[in-house]
């Protein structure tokens, strides 16, 4: 969530507060798009993991 923080906001975290629907539904895209391992991306099961 760091990396997505960073790309989006350029800051490492955000407070509890700012997280809404529109946040979690672009982190669950970001972490579809942007895998850790270039061979081994995300899939939908992960992504809700994360989440």
């Amino acid at each position: 969530m760091a990396r997505f923080c960073q790309h989006k906001y350029s800051a490492g975290d955000i407070p509890l507060r700012q997280l809404n629907f529109n946040f979690v539904d672009e982190f669950y895209s970001y972490v579809l798009k942007n895998p850790i391992k270039p061979n081994d991306p995300c899939t939908k099961n992960g992504a809700m993991k994360h989440i």
